[in-house]
């Protein structure tokens, strides 16, 4: 099975893919550098049009999506005033996912937050230091696409984690504590609450 995780923007899109059957991950990010001249780059003009911005976006995906063989996708789906910019994306992307019979689920920023390091609230810059710490992957040095690449691959983690629960290849409990409440959300499943530790007796 082949997963990804997706932060889609008209700014700077992200792309994080797991084969989780030869355990093999890629990336991929769109930029408005000329002069990034990564293979895992997309370059889009800083002042190109709104809807050949999305022509051009949507164009990559799907033949990232065809690529890769694709089959389940999580996006980081951006709430309030960003939504109405980003809408017309979301929306194309979405509809390629269901004509072509993909899985998708979205999650808000503040879940995918919470889920990464705990916190709701997190900058972009906890965000990658908890990638670092738990998987050892560092995008610092792309500079101003990293945010993008690091909520791509968290996204792809909630994808993973989802996925292995949903098979029963791991339970809930055996997630960290703050992953737990988001993939009990998307499966259906309840966390089990924990006991309390029973107080010692005084000799």
């Amino acid at each position: 099975m082949i997963i990804a995780g997706v932060d889609l923007s008209l700014r700077g899109t992200g792309i994080f893919i797991n084969n989780l059957d030869i355990n093999k991950t890629y990336f991929y990010y769109f930029t408005k550098n000329p002069r990034d001249i990564n293979p895992q780059s997309f370059f889009i003009p800083e002042k190109l049009e709104q809807e050949k911005t999305i022509d051009k976006v949507i164009f990559s995906l799907k033949e990232i999506l065809r690529n890769h063989r694709i089959s389940k996708v999580c996006i980081e789906a951006p709430i309030g005033s960003a939504y109405y910019e980003w809408m017309d994306l979301y929306g194309i992307f979405k509809y390629i996912l269901r004509v072509q019979g993909i899985e998708c689920i979205k999650l808000a920023p503040a879940a995918l937050k919470k889920y990464a390091t705990g916190s709701g609230g997190a900058k972009k810059p906890q965000m990658g230091y908890a990638l670092r710490q738990e998987f050892g992957l560092d995008f610092d040095y792309l500079g101003e696409e990293a945010n993008n690449v690091v909520d791509a691959a968290w996204c792809c983690d909630v994808m993973k984690n989802y996925v292995s629960v949903q098979d029963e290849y791991i339970s809930i409990a055996s997630l960290p504590e703050q992953k737990q409440d988001l993939i009990a959300i998307l499966t259906g499943l309840k966390v089990k609450p924990k006991k309390p530790r029973k107080k010692k007796a005084n000799a």
